[in-house]
């Protein structure tokens, strides 16, 4: 049914990169999948040509990306007949029939392998798919593969064990990011149009920053997780904090999947509403900005992109002021108390044999050792080895920081923040980050601009706001269940200022050697 990609031997960052070749993308593989699906529409060309076209692409350029676990092109093509037949037919169609993606690894979709990014689990493959599959399925998308994640699906970078390390399609010697890394690759490269990615720490934002690409964390249960992170035969640990989302292109099309999975297939009951939001312009628009978090720096070259962004949106009619949360929000606070939950319930998720003393002061020492001093090993480390006690005290705080962020945030009509620097070089898991000649805890960096947010449970947008030889994005951030206006404000800056996904020119692909190693 499926082809699980190759595995490998060797690290593909050790690799020598010749220069770039001359390809770009082009055709099917630069459709937005809103483009795709008026042409199906209008039967300017069938599904099944689409599917064919994708993968054709995949083909020639996956292994010089990395970007896929699995790719289940005899059912995607087979999908593909069966809605070209049902078009032909004219019988009812979904919102997404015939248009192909990709979801994350972590997410299951039946008789395909979900890994999470773990050795031992490269032969699972689950008899069912997760809830928001079946969403998927029932609106008509065809699922064409699965996409990379790192170990566990835990880190800001994406190299699973024994596979090949992603690469970011706009500089191969860079990271795409983590932990929806494949799903963002995978977008910026033409591979999909669509794909559903997850995020607890900036999984889906930072990714979409890095390749450019546009990426929604919802508000925190606006959609379900059953079949999301799933270990087999072990109760879900992971209550809090996660979410599943949308990531696309642009945020038409970003738009356009939350629809589809926000509708429940047959058998499922509904999700909490939302609040409704008509479109909305830019003209008075009220966006607060803040340039900078806690005492976290950030390179130049965001702070110059940030500004950038500020005037484009102020000649475009938008009302831009000063938000800064320094003396209304503790954003330290908010990381320690993020941390504290996840510990918790990360610790829950282990074997039996180190969610108590000593394994669970031994797991908190190997996190250390893998993402370095800094607030995300200090704070998770502590959740891990608290007691029942601590983790309820740290979620009646943030059920407290939540309302209170709920109505600073609402003082504006959106708020805009960064998410992190530039795409990394591929580097070590926790090796200080280098930000304009001063080294920067690797959990510090990248955490405080997501981990809080998380934290806070509202939805956030991820959108490209500007290039600077690399894509540099920033998140749009809205009070809890103002998903629907968060999206709106969203396709108003992208019909003032043009879709911010631009195609990496040139795609590697011609005379890059292969992605070989782990």
């Amino acid at each position: 049914m499926s082809a699980d990609l190759p595995r490998a031997a060797r690290r593909a960052d050790t690799d020598p990169l010749p220069p770039l070749g001359p390809r770009r993308v082009t055709g099917f593989a630069a459709m937005t999948a809103t483009a795709m699906k008026a042409g199906l529409d209008a039967r300017r060309f069938t599904a099944r040509q689409l599917v064919d076209g994708l993968l054709a692409h995949i083909e020639s350029h996956e292994p010089h990306l990395a970007a896929l676990t699995t790719l289940d092109a005899e059912g995607a093509r087979a999908a593909a007949d069966a809605a070209d037949a049902r078009r032909a037919r004219g019988g009812p169609l979904g919102p997404l029939t015939g248009l192909p993606m990709t979801v994350k690894d972590g997410i299951d979709v039946a008789g395909l392998p979900t890994t999470l990014g773990l050795p031992w689990m490269r032969h699972n493959r689950p008899a069912e798919d997760a809830s928001l599959v079946r969403r998927l399925k029932a609106a008509g998308a065809i699922i064409m593969g699965k996409t990379a994640l790192p170990f566990a699906s835990y880190d800001w970078q994406t190299a699973p064990p024994g596979r090949p390390r992603a690469r970011n399609p706009h500089d191969p010697t860079r990271t795409p990011g983590g932990s929806s890394g494949g799903a963002a690759a995978a977008l910026a490269a033409g591979f999909t149009p669509l794909e559903v990615g997850s995020d607890v720490a900036g999984s889906i934002r930072l990714p979409a920053s890095f390749c450019g690409v546009v990426g929604l964390r919802p508000s925190e249960g606006a959609l379900p997780q059953r079949g999301h992170a799933h270990m087999p035969g072990q109760p879900t640990a992971m209550r809090h904090l996660s979410t599943v989302g949308p990531m696309a292109r642009t945020v038409e099309d970003c738009r356009m999947l939350f629809e589809a999975l926000r509708t429940p297939a047959p058998f499922q009951g509904p999700d909490p509403p939302l609040h409704p939001a008509p479109p909305v312009t830019l003209s008075g628009l009220r966006i607060g900005w803040c340039e900078t978090l806690g005492d976290v720096p950030l390179p130049d070259v965001v702070v110059e992109a940030f500004a950038d962004l500020r005037r484009r949106l102020a000649d475009a009619g938008a009302r831009l002021e000063a938000h800064d949360p320094r003396g209304a929000i503790d954003f330290d606070r908010a990381y320690a108390v993020w941390g504290r939950i996840q510990g918790a319930e990360l610790r829950w998720a282990l074997p039996a044999p180190l969610r108590m003393w000593p394994g669970n002061w031994l797991t908190s020492l190997a996190l250390r050792a893998r993402f370095g001093p800094g607030r995300l090993a200090r704070w998770v480390g502590r959740g891990m080895r608290g007691g029942r006690m601590a983790y309820l005290e740290a979620l009646d705080a943030r059920d407290a920081m939540a309302e209170q962020f709920d109505r600073w945030v609402a003082a504006v009509d959106v708020w805009a923040v960064p998410i992190g620097p530039p795409a990394l070089t591929h580097q070590r898991t926790g090796a200080a980050i280098d930000v304009d000649g001063r080294p920067v805890p690797y959990g510090d960096l990248i955490g405080m601009y997501n981990c809080p947010l998380a934290l806070f449970g509202g939805p956030c947008l991820a959108i490209p706001a500007a290039r600077r030889g690399l894509p540099v994005g920033i998140q749009l951030v809205a009070p809890r269940w103002h998903d629907h206006r968060l999206l709106a404000i969203g396709a108003a800056i992208e019909a003032a200022l043009g879709p911010g996904y631009r195609p990496p020119t040139p795609i590697f692909g011609a005379g890059l050697p292969a992605a070989t190693g782990a």
